[in-house]
């Protein structure tokens, strides 16, 4: 009541027009939130004769709007806690926008540092492939715009200059405004280590065998 009398119809006599979220109360006591307009309606002479209003439920929308904040929140909170490095990268401003805590300790960089960077600022001019990290960068943000989800090997330079080999994923965010990519890297350096020192060994076990299958031949 305060609210419609003191600012609603003072507004709507000085300017024509008050707009406002108010509430009413059905006969059963239960309250329900609205958005309310208070129209002035004056006679040819420009004199005031009523004020009319209008008023929509917006029980729904604001129950639609509380979950949206709480998904934000849970959203949020995944992002900053998650042990897997995540950012989200602004197509429009081609800098990282987000990052969380797992991605400074991958990179070695700081939230403000990767804040004024994008993808090609972290990556060598080449990846192991022999492609340029640039060119392989816009392929890969083309195939995002489209829908795709995007699963790939990644190198990247750190903050002290070494480089590190990554599982990356990419996709599209949502989003009303600038086009958003979300990606999380893992790193895989090590793994890819053990792997070729594996492939290795595994070689000259196969050297070995070879060698001692001739020798049975030639003792035969």
């Amino acid at each position: 009541n305060e609210l419609i009398l003191k600012e609603g119809i003072p507004a709507a006599m000085k300017t024509g027009k008050w707009i406002g979220e108010t509430a009413l109360l059905t006969k059963t006591g239960v309250e329900i939130p609205i958005s309310q307009v208070i129209v002035l309606h004056t006679d040819e002479n420009g004199k005031p004769q009523f004020l009319a209003t209008v008023a929509r439920d917006i029980t729904e929308s604001k129950k639609v709007n509380e979950n949206l904040k709480q998904s934000e929140v849970r959203f949020r909170a995944f992002f900053e806690n998650s042990p897997v490095a995540l950012f989200v990268f602004d197509l429009n401003l081609s800098k990282f926008v987000s990052v969380n805590l797992a991605t400074e300790r991958l990179f070695k960089f700081t939230n403000k540092e990767l804040k004024n960077k994008g993808p090609g600022d972290i990556s060598p001019e080449f990846q192991p492939d022999g492609i340029k990290s640039e060119e392989k960068i816009k392929e890969r943000i083309a195939k995002a715009l489209n829908g795709e989800k995007l699963e790939f090997e990644w190198a990247y330079i750190t903050g002290d200059g070494s480089e590190i080999l990554t599982e990356t994923r990419i996709s599209l965010l949502p989003s009303n405004g600038s086009p958003l990519i979300l990606t999380s890297c893992l790193n895989i350096t090590e793994r890819r280590k053990d792997e070729i020192e594996l492939e290795r060994k595994n070689k000259e076990l196969q050297k070995t065998n070879s060698a001692l299958d001739r020798f049975g031949y030639s003792v035969s």
